[in-house]
């Protein structure tokens, strides 16, 4: 499912939800509520006229009677026909079979009646034909033009949303999208869409930013590469001058065994010679001495460049690694500052929607209280019966809930945005420029993109000391305080605390981080910013965080970093950085 239609199906489900709520609830409900008022005025306004033509029945004025209903009908445009009928039910009035006008049939006519009564006695029936068509046909208009107004608005804003998503996002990703993959089959030179002064053109220039860096990191790792080749053909050319050299030396040993097997076979023949044959073989003795001397020196020679070899080809695997490493946290800083983005716009639609709805939340609700104003002055049945309607469908207390409702959803939104900042701000660990910073905020920041490794594990404690403005990197050196807090994290095995201070000395400023887990054993002190060397499983431990993170203190921020541990009680890492830029490396 797109991001489009993520946004658009709930907004335009919920459109429909409401348009039908209006319509198939709402409206039957508020018509017949409005015709029940009108019912029950009418039937008041019946029983004043049933009283008064009391008088006229007991006196048997049948002239009267006809001359104030004949008023009636006259008056009261709504009434459409009377009737009176004696207590034997015959009719009194109209003389005349009475009917509906023709035309009238399908009006909404309602029939009332009421008995007439006098000191308990039976007086007779008045019966009254009333039209509500006018009175029923504005409410149906209203509705009508309600529900009109809403589905225009929601269209609109629709439609307004396909156009600004499409023209600022979808389009600008696609192009990414197909540079991307450009990229991925080795084509560094992918021209990139043009940037603007939005997330969508941030997005672009982190992206042109890490097509550069994968660049270049490339060819350092084919330089890498090629001298790490060149040095392996040095050592094999060394090798094999080795067995030549030992051919020849066991050649030479081969020809002194075979010379001294000749002497020996003519012994017999020469022992008058023996005086000059030991001589002799006291001289090959001596030549033998100096060949084995020679041997031992030139193995011993292989042996040191055999070594030194060895030593820079760990140094080349070294640097290969931490390039690897600088490489793969780079990408990830940009992708993580490119999804940073991604979610930031739709955040902004989120908060300005929910400022848009808090105004239309108050309008309603200035409605209703509007509403209950001109109701103050109606019929007081009317006003009890809306007082009862609000009751039943809790018109306050959605009133009073909706704008917590909508100040919470500001909220989480809100800290949605902050997570989304500490990301972009992390993620800039790839610059190598130098700037005045916060070393406060960049721990906060770092805390913010840890907390979930740190907050099943630990209860983290502050101590921030008043801080100036440090120039260092600070992209780098949070890179620095998460590895510390991830190798805390992970030396804690059930809960404890974590610590972190800060303060100012001497024209620096010191970080420490200390932890109550289970300790560096005193042996390992040491060793634990060599590179590759990790206590941690297999699998589990790389041995280039601390190295890294000793790299970035010392000599790219001229600081230090130090380690105090005690077995089974924690650890506590002390980094102090130079506060101005003189101090720099």
């Amino acid at each position: 499912m797109g991001l489009r239609t993520k946004i658009f199906l709930p907004i335009f489900l919920a459109s429909v939800i409401l348009a039908a709520y209006i319509s198939a609830v709402w409206t039957p409900r508020w018509r017949s509520g409005v015709e029940a008022i009108y019912r029950e005025s009418e039937k008041r306004h019946l029983e004043s006229v049933a009283d008064g033509l009391v008088p006229f029945l007991l006196g048997n004025q049948l002239d009267g009677i006809y001359s104030t209903l004949d008023a009636l009908l006259s008056k009261n445009g709504n009434w459409v026909d009377i009737q009176l009928f004696d207590p034997h039910g015959r009719v009194l009035y109209p003389l005349d079979a009475s009917r509906l006008p023709k035309g009238n049939e399908s009006h909404d006519i309602r029939i009332l009646s009421q008995d007439i009564q006098y000191a308990g006695s039976r007086l007779g029936k008045l019966a009254v034909k009333v039209d509500l068509t006018g009175q029923l046909r504005a409410i149906n208009t209203w509705c009508s033009h309600l529900l009109t107004m809403l589905l225009v608005v929601m269209f609109l804003f629709l439609l307004s949303t396909v156009v600004v998503l499409e023209q600022l996002v979808r389009k600008p990703i696609r192009l990414l999208s197909d540079a991307s993959q450009r990229l991925a089959g080795g084509d560094y030179e992918v021209p990139l869409p043009q940037p603007k002064n939005d997330e969508v053109g941030v997005l672009i220039n982190s992206f042109a930013a890490m097509r550069d860096a994968i660049s270049m990191n490339a060819e350092r790792l084919s330089t890498t590469n090629e001298q790490l080749r060149s040095e392996i053909a040095v050592r094999k050319q060394a090798e094999e001058e080795l067995h030549i050299q030992t051919a020849e030396l066991e050649q030479e040993v081969a020809e002194r065994q075979m010379a001294q097997e000749r002497l020996q076979a003519q012994a017999g023949l020469l022992e008058k010679e023996i005086e000059e044959h030991k001589k002799a073989q006291d001289e090959l003795e001596k030549s033998n001495e100096s060949l084995e001397q020679r041997v031992q020196e030139r193995t011993s020679e292989l042996n040191e460049r055999n070594d030194e070899v060895q030593r820079a080809y760990d140094d080349l695997k070294m640097v290969q690694s931490q390039l690897l490493q600088q490489d793969k946290m780079a990408s990830i800083g940009q992708l993580a500052a490119g999804v940073a983005h991604e979610i930031n716009n739709p955040i902004g639609f989120i908060i300005s929607n929910l400022g848009s709805l808090g105004r239309y939340v108050d309008k309603l609700t200035a409605f209703l209280g509007s509403d209950e104003q001109l109701c103050g002055g109606c019929d007081p049945a009317i006003r009890e019966l809306m007082m009862q309607e609000r009751k039943k469908y809790k018109i306050n207390h959605i009133c009073q809930d909706l704008p917590e409702l909508i100040a919470e959803s500001f909220e989480g939104a809100e800290r949605i945005r902050k997570i989304v900042q500490d990301l972009k701000s992390f993620s800039r660990i790839d610059s190598s420029a130098g700037a005045l910073s916060d070393i406060n905020e960049g721990l906060e920041s770092t805390l913010s993109i840890a907390w979930n490794e740190l907050k099943y594990k630990a209860t983290v404690t502050r101590e921030y000391g008043r801080l100036p403005q440090v120039w260092c990197n600070l992209g780098q050196l949070n890179q620095v305080f998460l590895n510390l807090l991830v190798n805390a994290a992970h030396a804690i095995k059930e809960q404890g605390e974590i610590r972190i201070a800060t303060g100012e000395k001497d024209g620096t400023v010191w970080i420490a981080i200390s932890d109550t887990g289970q300790g560096i054993p005193p042996e390992n002190v040491s060793r634990i910013f060599e590179p590759f060397f990790t206590t941690k499983e297999v699998g589990k431990g790389t041995g280039l965080g601390l190295a890294i993170a000793y790299d970035i203190v010392v000599n790219k921020h001229g600081g230090t970093i130090e380690v105090a541990s005690e077995t089974g009680i924690g650890t506590t890492f002390t980094i102090t950085l130079p506060v101005t830029r003189a101090a720099l490396p």
